[in-house]
């Protein structure tokens, strides 16, 4: 989840009018071509975004690598990470979906790295609290034997 503070979400570019529109965990912004010539985007509108989520669901996900002693506690921050993470696709979708709608060209926008990125972090989330579950289960079957 940290890596989405680095990757765009979400990309689209009006070819009539030049105008680029792009989200990310920050900003929801609107970028029209530099008027001096060169490669570079002007920023014409930008409304902050739920970077939060993102920095809520990292904090959470380290709290839990360091609850190793109890396991019933890494499995519940576990549910919680997955719970935040739902709601950031969830979150980034409507940001995109409305987007759409308000910028009106009919092309679809490119999804880019940073909106797969939270499915894989729900993927290894639900990965590690399986393996947390075998674990527990282990280590009772363990102690009935003693």
């Amino acid at each position: 989840m940290a890596l989405l503070f680095v990757f765009e979400i979400w990309e689209k570019t009006n070819p009539e009018s030049g105008m680029r529109y792009t989200l990310d965990a920050f900003y929801w912004e609107e970028l029209a071509p530099n008027s001096e010539g060169s490669d570079g985007w002007k920023v014409v509108s930008s409304k902050q975004t739920f970077y939060l989520a993102g920095l809520v669901s990292c904090l959470v996900a380290l709290y839990s690598i360091f609850q190793y002693k109890n396991r019933l506690t890494q499995l519940k921050l576990g549910a919680v990470n997955a719970f935040i993470i739902m709601a950031y696709v969830a979150t980034a979708t409507y940001f995109i979906y409305t987007g759409e709608k308000e910028i009106g060209y009919e092309s679809r926008g490119i999804f880019k790295p940073g909106y797969f990125l939270p499915l894989a972090a729900l993927l290894l989330n639900s990965l590690a609290n399986r393996f947390i579950k075998k674990d527990e289960k282990l280590v009772r079957s363990v102690d009935r034997i003693r």
